[in-house]
């Protein structure tokens, strides 16, 4: 007599259920292991040897309101408290804190960004539907590939293993001294005096960043005044 064997959810051949059992257990397994580490889930990213029955324990999750779904893919530990930046950056996928919101991220500024400044490469356009929890007020920026990457830095976030993009401390100082930033004096004072105090030896390579955009002449007068 041949042994039945069928297909099934794992995505493997199973010849009992005892097989069966385990290939769900191990899912099972591999889930609660990763989102000991980390509160977000990507599925589309996620390596699993049942990909399949993976997807229909979140599934499973989501309708039980242990997960939260932000979209096909992105999914969020109920248990967790979001990090807006973090979920914004992840739901737009390429841009970078710039401007007041980066030097609020980096403690230079204790205004809280209402208005979300992001800066993307040339011709990327926003999602014309965003989720509203996440990505309103967005000012996006265009620059080129070339300068889009430049003096970019991370910054991890709790209970996950992700980190938010946002201009260094340096490029951001000296991209606040242009338009439409540079009106708010009250907000470039107060971010170069902090980080006077707090980064002083970072000064030579805010000059070099300076330069770098070519106002080298405009932050060493504002320095010369400070220190």
């Amino acid at each position: 007599m041949t042994k039945h064997v069928d297909q099934n959810e794992i995505g493997q051949t199973v010849s009992s259920a005892s097989e069966y059992l385990r290939g769900r257990l191990k899912a099972l397994q591999e889930l609660d292991t990763y989102f000991q580490r980390d509160a977000i889930l990507d599925c589309a990213n996620f390596e699993s040897q049942a990909p399949t029955i993976v997807t229909s324990l979140v599934k499973d999750m989501v309708r039980a309101k242990a997960l939260e779904s932000l979209g096909p893919h992105l999914v969020i530990d109920s248990g967790w408290s979001p990090n807006d930046f973090l979920m914004r950056q992840l739901l737009l996928g390429q841009g970078i804190y710039s401007g007041p919101t980066a030097l609020y991220l980096w403690g230079l500024s204790d205004q809280y960004p209402y208005q979300v400044y992001m800066t993307f490469k040339s011709g990327y356009r926003l999602p014309q539907k965003l989720h509203a929890k996440w990505a309103v007020n967005v000012v996006a920026r265009q620059v080129t590939q070339q300068k889009l990457g430049e003096f970019v830095s991370e910054i991890p976030v709790d209970g996950t293993q992700k980190q938010i993009q946002v201009y260094s401390r340096e490029r951001t100082l000296v991209e606040v001294l242009r338009k439409p930033y540079s009106g708010d004096t009250e907000m470039i004072n107060t971010a170069y005096k902090r980080y006077l105090k707090d980064y002083r030896s970072g000064v030579n390579q805010l000059l070099l960043v300076a330069q770098e955009f070519n106002m080298g002449e405009r932050v060493s007068e504002l320095l010369e005044v400070m220190l």
